[in-house]
């Protein structure tokens, strides 16, 4: 075993010999085909889309009639034999009017002249010849308008209130012929009414019931049926957004009769009710049968009962009527304050109306409930599960027209109608609602009532189109049937249809529009047209409608176009009967029946012969890949073309464009292999999962030119065939690349489990000595390293699997590959046809040779086996002429030369690790290694010649080779055999050893070189280098772990000897025998350590007197300088303080652990005295640096004095010890004591006395100034503007002033002046900003201000004027004399 990490060397070796191909990556890409992209139509829309909605006025109307009857309130279409149009008006007259030829033919009938009292007609519903009537009154009418055009019954104030629709429901042929209608008001009460109808002599005989049945929200008259239990509904994961309890929804079951205060308004918005209570909970906007087309397809069956929506201000409630019986049920409440965007507004309109549609933007049509409060439009989709009406989805739009619609309602399949105010009308496309999505964060756990999760961030919408009429014109009364509107404007009639597609496309076709029909007929078709009208909700239904159509228009126009080309016709003028085929064709190719299509039309030019032009037309529609489906009968005719006309490219763009599904593509492969179209070719086959074929076919097409190349005499077309044999060649590797990476040549990833059968093929096919030869021949370089890649990474797991007992395979009947590691005897079996190709190879170059040696290598280090061949392959390895072609070919390149050593080592290493070789063999190499020398330390290791194996190490040059040194070291030692062994040779290199990296060799000494007997050694083997050696050690003292004495007692000795300042420290951090380490200290006289260790064996005085010594000869050598050069030099003042802070560290200590040692301060201090004298300290004679030391020196010891000792005990003894020199030095250089001043009255009484100074006449000056108050003339020392009278100021002693607010300002941002963090904190003014810049004068004000707080004065540190007063009378009860006294 090799102790140098496997992995690491791997790597290594597989970085250094890694040929690229990224030469084949590119070719790659010339080979891929290219996505289909989607073709741009720029094509412009039809100038007159709105042409699909047709107005119609009906003419012959008189004026008169409604100044008569009363203005238009509802209105009624009725198309049977004959045309009638039924009016209502607000004298509740009925006015029925025949239309013939647009014209209103005669007044067919006049109801109701004269019974104003029933208030206008609010509801129209004709069922066959039955006319139902809604009154404003609550009366409701029936009338026969077919025959005899009479009333037959009136129902009297049936409702309370405004009738807001009467529907027809069931028609019952029981014993009498009944028809069952239900009529609603704006209270929310629903009234099931029953029609008995007798025939007698040519007369109609009318009776009727009627009885309520459902009152807003609560089901009259009988008991409510059991809920019905539902599952998977969307409802059940549906969050309600403003959280309403649904008891909020169940209303009393008995109602007062509500008195209206306002007339019936013409647009029908709103009305108003005179009492308090909550009139959105109350007031119903709607009601609306389920036709019966949307009914049968929900399985409900029309003749048993009817679903009916009732919509109210705040709800809508979707309940179930059964025929013949006073029954319902509720299905469904959807809540608005769920659904809707805005909150309730009871005085906005709504309506409701049933259709189909697309939803969400989905293809598939839907059957759909509109819902519209206001301007929000909001669709619920409906669907039958398990025979039970579910809602599943929502959806709202927005209308951009804010409190401008009057009326709305499904108009066709996916088109709601939308009129506004006076001149607009608009079309709503069903794919405009936004879709809205449920939350299952909060469910409604009501299962009647259902809630819909608003969207908060919908933006107004404009509809799909909107028309304005040229006159504004006020609209009165509009009925929806059909695909038409009926409208009243102005007394004018109008009928408004939206065209059918196929009667829009009509209009195109009669002015010869061929090419404006093809595209709005492709518009429809795609569904970019959509207010059409008959257009199924399903877009394959739709389409399938639509293309034969759009088929035949087409066709039309191309053999009208036919029957006018001439091709003796000017080039201009043919052109553009080419541009107009074009079109044609891009309009039919667009269609789902291309396949047929083009045959068709193929067919069509070959009848009029004009093929030539079906391709010149054809061509621009292959280039751009727009064809993608093909006959085999269309692909012959294109292939025989195009072949007489030498146009291949072509037959290759068409095959590269079509969508091959399943298809059989024997012909076209043929017509590939005949015509060496070879993208085409693997083209077919990849898309039929077939990879192997490919590669056959063109190993094919490469032998087929190789033969001819050989066959060649001739120079310049043997060149020729060489070159397209080569092309051919590096298109079978880059083929061979892609398939390796699982890509195939759309570049889409191969399946897995289609990956491996590819890869099994490959392997099955290539592994052949015959096709291996072949394969190797079109590029050796590249070829093998494709064949390695099927040894290494990903493809060596999945390629082949074996049963371990087996003991030899024949790979040719190995049909199960999936497996992570190789039998031995397989990879020779897979080796072996390689090799044989190696030695058929004739005229084999050197180059080629060796890059047969790096394969073989390479596989050799990833799967050690025997080969006759591998000594070979060694030999190669270890020539120069070897790496030289690796460098020139660029397949191993680095940054430098000693990298490229190293990688090149771990290469051979790798290679000798795997083979087989004996120790003969290995000590033949040893001969030849010397050029690798980590090479040959690897055979000395494999030998067991570690010595010779680290010295050979230790000789290396390159320093990233040599650091390997140490993790084959490691790896020997932690061999409890060798362990020995390797320290004596580690001890006797370690002077070499630790030259290359100290660190890796001090942790190896750390960690296997524990006992004192190896340490000594080490020290011993380092003695010539005492640096090295006191470094070694140092290191075993710092890791912390257990050293001897002796070991440190050496280190101290070095230490003493090399690096004397570094003693003290060294003690300080670590425990030392005490009494060698004095020793030492003292033959090498290193005093401040020796004080130290004194200090630690109690000798304070022996200590204090030694590092005594130490100071004043470093300050007499200061002094003796000073008087050479005049200065004293930073680093000698540097070191004198350093010195002297080991004598107060020195007294602090043993003060602390000993009262008794306090004396050693003044001990120090006599000391110091004698040396230097007191008048030195303030004598200006003496040099000006001398007299700063001398002064920082007694600053310094006074200051350390002062943290353990009493400061009036400290005064009075310097007092009476030194005098008064020392406390003015004290005082005027310790800016710590300085800025905390708080001594106590004797510390006063000796500063002021010493500093002299006359605080009597200052304070006589301070009460002059406050009995003068602040003038009006004085200024602001920060604004330095004038101090007005009545503004607050700051005036300090000195008689310095501020602005109140100046002063606050400055302050804040002061950081110069002390304790300016108790300003922010407490807002307390601090001091005079001039007198902060002058130290004397600071200090004077500070014992200012002290002795004003002895005199009992409340002295603030700022003063008003108003506050002034009071302050001049505290002074004046102050008499000077006691003022004088304390002082």
């Amino acid at each position: 075993m090799y102790f140098l990490n496997s992995d690491t060397l791997k790597n290594r070796a597989e970085k250094f010999c890694t040929p690229k191909l990224d030469q084949l990556d590119k070719i790659y890409q010339e080979l891929k085909v290219q996505p289909l992209e989607p073709i741009q139509d720029n094509d412009p829309l039809p100038d007159d889309i709105i042409d699909a909605f047709e107005i119609q006025e009906i003419f012959g109307l008189q004026e008169q009639l409604f100044k008569n009857y009363g203005q238009p309130t509802q209105i009624c279409y009725i198309a049977n034999n004959k045309k009638f149009v039924i009016i209502g008006t607000t004298k509740a007259v009925i006015i029925c009017l025949q239309i013939h030829n647009g014209r209103v033919e005669k007044v067919q009938a006049l109801f109701n002249v004269g019974n104003e009292r029933y208030g206008p007609v609010t509801s129209f519903n004709n069922f066959g010849d039955m006319l139902l009537v809604g009154f404003f009154r609550g009366d409701i009418q029936i009338y026969e308008i077919n025959k005899k055009w009479e009333k037959m019954q009136h129902l009297s104030q049936v409702h309370k209130s405004r009738i807001i629709s009467a529907e027809f429901t069931f028609e019952l042929h029981n014993k009498v012929y009944t028809l069952e209608a239900l009529s609603f008001d704006d209270q929310g009460i629903l009234m099931k009414h029953s029609f008995y109808i007798v025939t007698m002599l040519d007369k109609m005989m009318v009776k009727s019931s009627q009885d309520i049945i459902y009152e807003n929200g609560n089901i009259k008259n009988q008991q409510k049926p059991p809920q019905i239990s539902r599952q998977n509904s969307w409802w059940d994961s549906a969050k309600s957004a403003l959280s309403t309890n649904s008891k909020d929804f169940d209303t009393q079951s008995t109602r007062s009769s509500q008195s209206f205060i306002s007339k019936f308004q013409s647009d029908q918005k709103t009305i108003l009710l005179n009492d308090d209570e909550d009139k959105s909970n109350r007031i119903a906007l709607d009601m609306k049968i389920m036709p019966q087309n949307i009914a049968n397809q929900l399985n409900i069956d029309v003749k048993k009962n009817r679903v009916v929506a009732l919509q109210y201000y705040n709800r809508v409630d979707i309940i179930k009527i059964y025929a013949d019986k006073l029954q319902c049920e509720i299905i469904y409440t959807l809540k608005r304050n769920n659904i809707s965007l805005f909150e309730v507004n009871e005085k906005e309109n709504g309506d409701m109306s049933w259709g189909q549609g697309y939803f969400n933007k989905s293809l598939q049509g839907a059957l759909l409930l509109h819902i519209r409060w206001g301007e929000t439009f909001h669709l619920v989709k409906l669907l039958s599960i398990e025979n039970e009406l579910e809602i599943v989805e929502g959806a709202v739009f927005v209308h951009d027209r804010s409190n401008s619609i009057i009326k709305s309602s499904f108009l066709t399949n996916n088109i709601i109608y939308v009129v506004q105010n006076q001149d607009t009308i608009s079309f709503i496309h069903t794919t405009q609602f936004q879709f809205v999505k449920g939350d299952e964060e909060n469910i409604d756990m009501n299962e009647k009532s259902r809630s819909l999760s608003k969207e908060e961030d919908l933006k107004p919408q404009q509809p799909d189109i909107e028309i304005c009429y040229n006159h504004k014109l006020s609209q009165q009364a509009t009925q929806i049937y059909n695909n038409g509107i009926v409208t009243i404007k102005q007394e004018k009639i109008y009928l408004q249809r939206l065209q059918t597609w196929k009667e829009f496309l009509e209009l195109f076709l009669q002015k010869n529009k061929y090419l404006a029909a093809l595209h709005s007929g492709m518009l429809i078709y795609q569904g970019t047209l959509r207010i059409i009208a008959d257009i199924p909700s399903s877009f394959s239904e739709r389409q399938l409608i639509m293309k034969n159509d759009l088929e035949k228009i087409g066709f039309t126009y191309i053999l009208f176009i036919l029957n006018k080309v001439d091709e003796k016709e000017l080039p201009l003028q043919y052109e553009e009967l080419c541009r107009e085929i074009k079109k044609v064709f891009k309009y039919l190719i667009k269609t789902d029946n291309t396949q047929k299509i083009l045959t068709d039309i193929l067919d069509l030019f070959k009848e009029q012969g004009q093929l030539k032009l079906f391709f010149i037309n054809l061509e621009q529609f292959i280039i751009n890949k727009q064809i993608q489906q093909v006959s085999e009968s269309f692909f012959i005719d294109l292939v025989t073309y195009y072949r007489q006309t030498e146009q291949n490219h072509m037959i290759s763009k068409l095959i590269l464009s079509l969508e091959i599904k399943n298809s059989d593509v024997t012909h076209m492969l043929k017509v590939c292999m005949d015509l060496q179209l070879y993208r085409p070719m693997i083209y077919l086959l990849n898309k039929q999962g077939d990879y192997i074929t490919a590669l056959i076919k063109l190993l094919d097409l490469w032998e087929t030119k190789k033969q001819l190349e050989d066959n060649c005499k001739e120079h310049i077309q043997k060149q020729h065939l060489k070159s397209d044999r080569e092309k051919v060649g590096i298109y079978i590797l880059a083929y061979t690349r892609m398939c390796q990476k699982g890509i195939n040549i759309l570049g889409e990833k191969v399946p897995q489990v289609m990956f491996k059968h590819m890869l099994r093929g490959f392997m099955l096919f290539l592994f052949n000595f015959e096709i291996m030869v072949q394969f190797i021949t079109i590029d050796v370089s590249t070829s093998l390293q494709l064949l390695l890649n099927f040894f290494q990474g990903r493809l060596n797991q999945i390629i082949l699997s074996h049963d371990q007992s087996e003991q030899y395979i024949n790979l040719k009947q190995y049909d199960d590959y999936v497996i992570a590691n190789y039998p031995i005897e397989l990879i020779q079996k897979m080796v072996q046809p390689i090799y044989l190709a190696y030695r058929q190879l004739q005229q084999i170059t050197l180059q080629e040779k060796h890059y047969f040696a790096m394969f073989f290598s390479k596989l050799m280090i990833q799967y050690p086996f025997k080969s006759q061949f591998t000594s070979e392959i060694i030999q190669i390895l270890l020539t120069k002429e070897y790496y030289n072609t690796l460098v020139q070919k660029s397949i191993t390149s680095f940054s430098d030369q000693q990298e490229f050593e190293l990688y090149q080592s771990s290469y051979l290493i790798n290679t000798f690790i795997q083979s087989a070789i004996s120790k003969k063999q290995m000590m033949e190499f040893q001969l030849q290694t010397n050029q690798y020398p980590e090479l040959l330390a690897f055979l000395y290791f494999k030998d067991k010649k570690y010595q010779e194996c680290c010295e050979t190490y230790v000789q290396i040059q390159n320093q990233l080779i040599q650091q390997n040194l140490f993790e084959v070291i490691e790896g020997l030692l932690q061999d409890k055999k060798q362990k020995e062994i390797i320290q004596a040779v580690c001890i006797k290199l370690a002077p070499k050893i630790i030259q290359i990296n100290q660190q890796a060799i001090f942790t190896l000494f750390k960690k296997y070189f524990t006992d004192l007997n190896t340490q000594k050694s080490i020290i011993q083997a380092l003695e010539e280098n005492p640096k090295i050696k006191m470094l070694y050690i140092r290191d075993q003292i710092i890791s912390g772990e257990q050293v001897q004495d002796e070991i440190k007692l050496i280190y101290i000795e070095l230490l003493c000897q090399t690096e004397p300042k570094g003693v003290l420290k060294e003690l300080m951090q670590r425990n030392y025998p005490l009494d060698e380490t004095l020793n030492y200290c003292k033959q090498y006289k290193i005093i401040d350590a020796m004080a130290f260790i004194l200090q630690k064996r109690g000798q304070i005085q022996e200590a204090l007197d030694m590092l005594s010594q130490i100071f004043f000869t470093k300050l007499r050598e200061s002094h003796k300088n000073f008087a050479k050069i005049k200065t004293i030099l930073l680093s000698d003042k540097q070191e004198i303080i350093e010195k002297l802070e080991y004598i107060l560290n020195l007294c602090l200590m043993s003060q602390k652990e000993d009262i008794q040692y306090e004396g050693l301060w003044y001990q120090f201090l006599d000391n110091f005295f004698k040396e230097y004298k007191l008048k030195q300290l303030s004598d200006t004679k003496v040099p000006f640096q001398i007299r700063d030391l001398l002064c920082e020196i007694v600053s310094n010891v006074f200051n350390s004095m002062s943290k353990c000792v009493n400061l009036d005990v400290l005064i009075d003894k310097i007092e009476l010890n030194y005098g008064e020199v020392p406390i003015r030095t004290f005082l005027q250089t310790n800016q710590s004591i300085k800025n905390k001043y708080e001594f106590e009255s004797s510390i006063f009484k000796h500063a002021i006395e010493i500093s002299k100074f006359d605080y009597i006449e200052q304070l006589s000056q301070y009460r002059n100034q406050m009995a003068k108050a602040v003038q009006s003339s004085q200024k602001c020392f920060i604004c330095e503007n004038n101090i007005d009278e009545g503004i607050s100021v700051i005036l300090f002693q000195c008689y310095h002033s501020y602005h109140h607010d100046c002063y606050i300002e400055q302050f804040a941002n002061n950081s110069e002046s002390f304790n300016s963090h108790k300003l922010k904190s407490s807002k307390i003014v601090q001091d005079c900003f001039v007198c902060l810049e002058d130290d004397t004068q600071l200090f004077n004000n500070k014992l200012l201000q002290l002795h004003l707080k002895r005199l009992g004065i409340d002295q603030q540190k700022y003063f008003c004027v108003s506050q002034v007063e009071p302050v001049k009378q505290q002074l004046d009860s102050k008499k000077s004399n006691k003022i004088t006294k304390i002082i």
